[in-house]
């Protein structure tokens, strides 16, 4: 079904691409940290941001999330009318929950 919904998406997005395209699919199935290398990205919060935010969807840091995941969601914030939802009060409540639980179950 998923292959189904997608493929002509993506094959319209190939075509697309035109020569390049194997070359940019090969980029998409590296670390997103090699793209934020060939950018030159060398400011320590931004890596650090982008490290938090592939933690979050991939439970990776960016030199082991697929750079096709990241692509994917950074196009889909930037959409009109994208909402980014977030826990109340932040990872900290996430933790501090953790915490609690782990008190109170063992």
């Amino acid at each position: 079904m998923t292959v189904a919904r997608y493929a002509p998406s993506l094959l319209k997005s190939f075509i697309q691409m035109g020569p390049q395209g194997a070359l940019s699919a090969t980029k998409l199935l590296s670390a997103f940290s090699d793209i934020l290398d060939s950018l030159g990205l060398k400011y320590l919060f931004v890596r650090n941001s982008v490290d938090l935010l592939c933690f979050l969807l991939a439970r990776m840091k960016s030199n082991d999330t697929l750079s096709a995941e990241m692509v994917y969601m950074f196009a889909e914030w930037y959409k009109p009318g994208c909402k980014l939802e977030y826990f109340l009060h932040g990872s900290e409540a996430v933790v501090d929950s953790l915490v609690r639980g782990m008190q109170k179950f063992g």
